[in-house]
């Protein structure tokens, strides 16, 4: 197997479930992360060796939202790849991009959440809960399953272990229909805002696997 960063990777979007005719090989991958979306097809384009993977999986069975794409991302690494192509289909907002225009992005803005659940952390109701992710960390503001608090937690996601949990305000057993927009990251230093709805903002550093409150932050309860 290739692995000195010289194989290439290529995720197929909808309706991209193929890539090579012959000569190739299915490779399944474990993952932290559990399985990607099928397993990897490795075969060769003129002189490149590459590895692709579908998506949404070989059959569509994975929506947007679904999607396992750590694992994903993982497992191509796992065999070597470095650089991944990614297409996708979308729509456009500019109408001298019609349809079968290739556009390659030079800024990209990710308000993915949610997604936490697909790893079974703690105690969290994903219906409540907004999630963001940076790096090997996960920042949860939300209500916990028991219904009683709202809490944020950081947790790292390769040891499955919260850095920090904090309780921001008590419920009674009444679920509201949003109690915190999605913690934001920023990257240097490395450190999650949490916003809960009526409520004071929580700044968290991180640092390895350690993770403090800011000074201009609530202290501890």
């Amino acid at each position: 197997m290739n692995n000195n960063g010289r194989m290439l990777g290529v995720i197929g979007g909808s309706g991209f479930y193929t890539f090579f005719e012959s000569d190739i090989r299915n490779i399944e991958v474990d993952t932290p992360y559990g399985d990607p979306s099928a397993p990897v097809t490795v075969g060769t384009v003129g002189e490149h060796e590459v590895a692709f993977l579908p998506r949404h999986g070989a059959t569509h069975q994975f929506s947007a939202h679904t999607v396992p794409y750590r694992a994903n991302m993982w497992a191509l690494r796992k065999l070597g790849v470095r650089r991944v192509f990614g297409p996708c289909a979308v729509g456009s907002l500019d109408p001298e991009i019609g349809p079968g225009a290739v556009v390659v992005p030079d800024q990209l803005v990710d308000r993915t959440t949610g997604r936490i659940t697909q790893l079974k952390l703690p105690d969290f109701d994903p219906y409540y809960s907004d999630v963001s992710w940076y790096r090997d960390y996960a920042a949860y503001c939300g209500v916990a399953d028991d219904g009683n608090r709202v809490s944020a937690l950081v947790v790292q996601i390769t040891t499955k272990k919260p850095l920090y949990k904090k309780t921001l305000e008590k419920l009674g057993g009444e679920f509201p229909n949003a109690v915190c927009e999605a913690p934001l990251w920023q990257r240097s230093p490395a450190r999650v805002v949490f916003s809960p709805l009526g409520g004071d903002q929580l700044s968290v550093d991180i640092n390895g696997r350690f993770a403090d409150v800011t000074p201009d932050s609530p202290g501890e309860e």
